[in-house]
C-alpha cells in the first residue's frame, strides 16, 4: 500500500472546504455557517442599506434595508466593515440589491459588537442583476 508524504497529506486533510458554496448565498445563510467559514471568501446576494461612517449592513430585503432607523437585527442584516475604497463603491449601490464578495470575521457573529462590526470585510459589490447573481462565482 502507498502512502501520501507527510506535507502532501497535511494539505489534503487541512482544506476542509467541501461546504463553502461557489455561488451567491443569502445574508442567512452566511449567518449560519460564520464560525465554520471563518475567513473563508463568499458572495453574498442580499440589500445593501445606507452606508456611510459607522453603518454598514446588508439585509435580507429591501424592506429591512429601507427601514428608518435602519433595524440591528441579528437575523435581518449583517455588518460590513470599514473601507473607504468600498464606501465610494456602495455609496452609489444604496438602498439597492447586490452581491457583495466578502471574507467572513465570526467574531461579531459570535459576540456583540459595536458601530461598524467587520463580520463581513469588503472586497467588492456589485449591483445585482439576474445575469451576474447566475454567473458570480467565488474566486479565491
Amino acid at each position: 500500500m502507498r502512502t501520501l508524504p507527510p506535507l502532501l497529506m497535511l494539505l489534503t486533510v487541512g482544506c476542509g472546504f467541501d461546504s463553502l458554496p461557489a455561488n451567491p448565498v443569502t445574508v442567512e445563510t452566511v449567518r449560519s455557517n460564520a464560525v465554520e467559514w471563518d475567513g473563508q471568501i463568499v458572495v453574498v446576494d442580499g440589500w445593501l442599506g445606507k452606508c456611510q461612517g459607522y453603518e454598514c449592513q446588508i439585509f435580507v430585503n429591501q424592506a429591512a434595508a429601507m427601514a428608518e432607523p435602519q433595524p440591528l437585527s441579528r437575523e435581518s442584516s449583517l455588518p460590513i466593515g470599514a473601507s473607504d475604497k468600498f464606501d465610494q463603491q456602495a455609496e452609489k449601490l444604496q438602498f439597492s440589491r447586490v452581491l457583495l464578495k466578502a471574507r467572513i470575521n465570526k467574531l461579531c457573529v459570535v459576540e456583540d459588537c459595536k458601530d461598524r462590526a467587520d463580520v463581513l470585510q469588503p472586497i467588492s459589490i456589485t449591483k445585482w442583476t439576474a445575469q451576474s447573481a447566475s454567473s458570480k462565482k467565488v474566486d479565491q
